[in-house]
């Protein structure tokens, strides 16, 4: 399942990261947060510097959603 989310985050398609990027804070709250740290965060890094101005927005919206899960931890 993990696998198959991060396919989705690095999907040729700008529309495809925009839309699974809404999904990330939902998606993390399913794994555990050696997965998240591993797997969704080198994810997040990419998509912050997207070319797309839709992706880079839709993942500020979400970002914060990671916040509780990742806990006071500098984890970047």
């Amino acid at each position: 399942m993990i696998s198959a989310f991060v396919h989705v985050l690095k999907d040729n398609e700008a529309e495809v990261r925009t839309a699974a990027a809404t999904q990330i804070p939902g998606f993390a709250v399913l794994i555990d947060l050696d997965s998240i740290l591993r797997d969704i965060l080198p994810c997040v890094k990419d998509l912050v510097s997207d070319t797309s101005q839709h992706v880079r927005a839709s993942v500020a919206t979400q970002i914060s959603g990671l916040a509780p899960l990742l806990g006071k931890e500098k984890y970047v």
